[in-house]
C-alpha cells in the first residue's frame, strides 16, 4: 500500500531522507506570473514561486512543498548535502 509523508520544513525533510537512505530528489517547480482571483470580478497577476520536492522509497512518497523561495539556492543546498536533484518545470507558459 502506497502512502505519502509530507513535510513543511526543509531540514526535517532532509533528515528523514538521509535516515531512509534516499539520495535522489525531484524538484517540481513553478516560477512565473500567474493569475489569482482577488475579488469576484478581479484577477491579479502575481509572481508565483513554488516547489514540490519529491522522493520515493518502498512505496512511500516523501514530499515537501515550499513557496516564495530561491530555487537555485535551494538546489545548491540539497546538492551540498549529497543529494542528486532533478528539476522539472510546471510553468504554464
Amino acid at each position: 500500500m502506497q502512502r505519502e509523508v509530507a513535510f513543511d520544513k526543509v531540514d526535517e525533510f532532509m533528515r528523514e531522507l538521509k535516515a531512509q537512505g534516499i539520495t535522489r530528489v525531484a524538484f517540481s517547480e513553478i516560477n512565473e506570473k500567474r493569475p489569482r482571483q482577488v475579488d469576484e470580478n478581479l484577477l491579479r497577476l502575481e509572481d508565483t514561486v513554488r516547489v514540490d520536492i519529491l522522493a520515493y522509497r518502498n512505496a512511500t512518497i516523501y514530499k515537501c512543498v515550499l513557496e516564495q523561495i530561491n530555487l537555485d539556492e535551494l538546489r545548491d543546498e540539497f546538492e551540498s548535502q549529497g543529494f542528486e536533484v532533478t528539476r522539472r518545470s510546471r510553468n504554464m507558459m
